[in-house]
């Protein structure tokens, strides 16, 4: 059947070639408009699906309190109570009060403090008055102290750290905000000078970085790689009709494969940076094979149509084979938990078959129309003559003597291959999972000091959000909530915690001149609930309880960036609210429980898409081959490379995250393809040969194909190595790994295992 559908195709693209060029130019034409229409996307909350409780619980505590993204503008100065920082300080504040998208902004000059004074209880902003002299600013400095409520959260408490937090509304464009802080910070900068420089942090600034750091790659990574995806396929080639109509079909693939984020209804994020260099590095490879076939059969006096139709029908089955299992491998992404992870494997999957059918259609077409070259050499050589294959480059060479080594040493090598995989694979113990955002950028990095500026100075700059209910105007809720606070802010890598409850007890020990024993909520409703109302009065309450006071919001800073250790505050939060009894803490959430749900997300999808990947390109191949052992042969190389990815993160402490995650899937649809065309080949080989020259055969001729593959896979995902992004970096540098691994288990370990147990399936015809 399969014959049968492949010799259509061959027959279609060389008896109707004009047809078949016109309707592809169409299409990518067509896509080419469609691309205008791309929007960007680097919400967190878009990478969850809507189902997820995590995405449930933090929509829930907006719903109650507002907006509760943050970002925070930190300054480092030997001193900062410096009168012309502090002007400088006062100006930027001033300004970010002005701003639409803004909620509430906590700085020196608007976060109140509490004081006792002469019976008398003053509330009024910790920084009144620009200190005149030194004297003043000594007398500000010891007035500061004394207040819990900015020390830690909005001073360092050795003064050599200010924090500026700006609480953003609920719809809000990140970049428009980030363009409105800079410029407020640009006019700071000409008015109070540069000597002291303000950093950002947050989530909204991280996306809105990232949106950034998304178009800088877009513009930079896919130019860059079709520049390289040239230059290699004509060191592979040395013909202008070998570069060029791979090359082609790359660029239409990519554009139709992009064209359907708009069609779809999706938008571009973080993980879609990858796709284009998906399909540079993928897409090309079926038609490597279609051009290699062509210069392998280019010999004897033949016509352009049938050379182009004898190409597609040599190498036509393990060419859609091969791009079967690839679509198979990354639309078993498809089931991901993460959201730009399924689609990601669908508009891969799409391209990828756009490009299949290209290079069975399109170029074959537009050979046929052309004149036949007389090949630069001829591939095929005789198994012994190992001068020849010298003769035909250093590739050739090397895959004669590989051929060589595997015919004489098969066993050996089975067996130091296997001894490799042992001891290697316990590095998979060591790997670890990261989901932070933060982590996709160098720790020298303007975003990365400003975070570490607020862990260490300001309670960190994660949070977990929790909501108490009931009568909030009642003693006893108010203790509940303050004995919560006071617990949690004692769990290792919890730095402030914001509560009402905080207030209350300051409020109540000033009221009573300061003393001591008086930091503690006050029994009596009737002095709560005025407590309550004098401090409403300041506007600081608005983010800490709700309209109807039946809702309070406890906000945990976390002073760490690993996701793993914020998954633990996480349990140990969610534990201590079990004690005090259904509904009292209904809502433990905030963007630390969406960070930490990604990280089991991540998990669980690289579970779910790497055994299922696995089990269909294995099932392609037994049904290709009608054989169960073909799939078990199949695997082997597979899973050669899997132990040595995963164990390689884990000694390298590379992180498993969202991209990361993808490569599993991304190297098992790419790397079965090798494995797929030297068994086809092996197979064809056998029914004239003996194993081993047979082998010789295969590695001397198909292995060309596979190599040239596999190098241009490398060299396509290596431009990633410019991104902006750390884990992208780390992706190019694991895809070079994974996908030479695949490629010394086609060409070495499978050979190997082919001579020693002469399977069945490739023994007969």
């Amino acid at each position: 059947m399969l014959k049968k559908i492949i010799e259509k195709i061959a027959s279609l693209a060389v008896e109707h070639p004009l047809p078949i060029i016109i309707i592809f130019i169409l299409i990518t034409l067509f896509s080419l408009y469609n691309l205008q229409a791309i929007e960007f996307d680097t919400a967190i909350k878009s990478q969850i699906p809507e189902s997820m409780p995590s995405r449930s619980r933090l929509e829930e505590i907006e719903n109650i309190f507002g907006g509760t993204e943050m970002i925070m503008l930190t300054v480092e100065a030997e001193d900062v109570l410096e009168a012309e920082l502090l002007k400088k300080l006062k100006f930027i504040s001033d300004e970010l009060t002005k701003l639409g998208e803004v909620d509430q902004v906590n700085s020196p000059f608007t976060v109140n403090i509490i004081e006792g004074r002469n019976d008398e209880l003053l509330i009024e902003s910790a920084v009144n008055k620009i200190p005149a002299d030194e004297a003043e600013k000594e007398s500000l400095r010891a007035r500061l102290k004394n207040s819990e409520l900015v020390m830690g959260s909005v001073f360092a408490k050795n003064f050599k750290a200010v924090n500026i937090a700006v609480i953003l509304s609920d719809n809000f464009d990140d970049a428009e905000v980030m363009g409105k802080i800079d410029n407020i910070l640009a006019e700071a900068d000409e008015k109070y000078g540069t000597e002291t420089r303000v950093l950002k942090t947050g989530l909204p600034i991280i996306r809105a970085l990232n949106a950034e750091i998304m178009q800088h790659d877009m513009r930079l990574l896919m130019p860059f790689g079709l520049v390289i995806m040239l230059i290699f396929l004509f060191l592979c080639f040395k013909q202008l009709r070998g570069v060029f109509l791979p090359f082609i079909v790359v660029v239409m693939s990519i554009i139709f494969s992009l064209s359907l984020l708009p069609t779809l209804g999706w938008k571009f994020q973080l993980l879609t940076v990858i796709l284009p260099v998906i399909l540079i590095a993928v897409t090309n490879d079926y038609g490597i094979h279609i051009i290699a076939a062509y210069q392998e059969l280019a010999v004897g006096e033949k016509n352009s149509v049938q050379l182009s139709k004898d190409s597609v029908l040599k190498l036509g089955a393990p060419v859609i084979i091969a791009g079967i299992t690839t679509v198979v491998g990354l639309l078993s992404l498809s089931t991901h938990l993460i959201v730009p992870a399924r689609e990601l494997g669908v508009l891969a999957g799409a391209g990828i078959t756009f490009a299949l059918f290209a290079s069975l259609l399109f170029i074959p077409a537009v050979l046929s129309l052309l004149k036949v070259k007389t090949p630069l050499q001829n591939y095929r050589v005789e198994a012994q003559n190992n001068k020849e294959s010298i003769k035909k480059g250093i590739i050739a060479a090397i895959l004669f003597k590989t051929a060589e080594l595997v015919g004489k040493k098969a066993k050996m090598i089975l067996i130091l291959s296997s001894l490799f995989v042992l001891v290697i694979s316990f590095g998979i113990f060591m790997l670890n999972v990261d989901t932070n955002p933060i982590s996709f950028y160098d720790k020298e990095s303007d975003i990365v000091q400003a975070t570490e500026i607020v862990n260490q100075n300001f309670g960190g700059a994660n949070t977990i959000s929790v909501v108490a209910r009931g009568n909030i105007t009642q003693s006893e809720m108010m203790q509940k909530i303050s004995d919560f606070e006071l617990k949690i802010k004692e769990f290792e890598n919890v730095g402030e915690v914001n509560a009402v409850s905080k207030i209350i007890r300051t409020i109540n020990r000033e009221f009573h001149n300061g003393q001591a024993e008086f930091e503690k909520i006050p029994a009596d409703d009737f002095a709560l609930s005025q407590y309550l109302l004098l401090f409403s009065m300041s506007g600081d309450l608005d983010k800490m309880i709700d309209f109807k006071e039946e809702n309070a919001l406890l906000t945990a800073r976390i002073e760490t960036n690993s996701t793993e250790e914020i998954s633990e505050v996480l349990k140990q939060i969610r534990s201590e609210a079990k004690n005090y009894g259904e509904g009292i803490f209904p809502l433990v959430g905030g963007f630390g429980d969406l960070l930490s749900e990604l990280v089991n997300a991540v998990v669980r999808g690289q579970i779910i898409s790497l055994f299922l990947s696995i089990i269909l390109v294995i099932a392609v191949v037994m049904i290709l081959f009608k054989s169960f052992t073909a799939g078990f042969y199949a695997a082997v190389p597979l899973v050669t490379a899997l132990v040595s990815l995963f164990s390689l993160m884990g000694f390298l402490n590379i992180k498993l995250d969202m991209i990361t995650a993808m490569l599993s899937s991304i190297m098992i649809g790419v790397g079965i393809d090798y494995t797929i065309h030297f068994l086809w080949r092996y197979r064809e080989e056998r029914r004239n040969l003996d194993k081993k020259e047979a082998v010789i055969q295969t590695l001397t001729t198909s292995g060309r194909g596979i190599t040239f593959n596999a190098l241009s896979v490398i060299v396509g995902f290596s431009i990633l190595f410019v991104s902006g992004f750390l884990p992208v970096k780390f992706f190019a540098f694991l895809v070079t790994v994974s996908i030479a691994a695949c490629l010394v288990g086609a060409l070495l370990i499978l050979p190997a295992l082919v001579l020693i147990f002469e399977p069945e399936f490739l023994e007969s015809d």
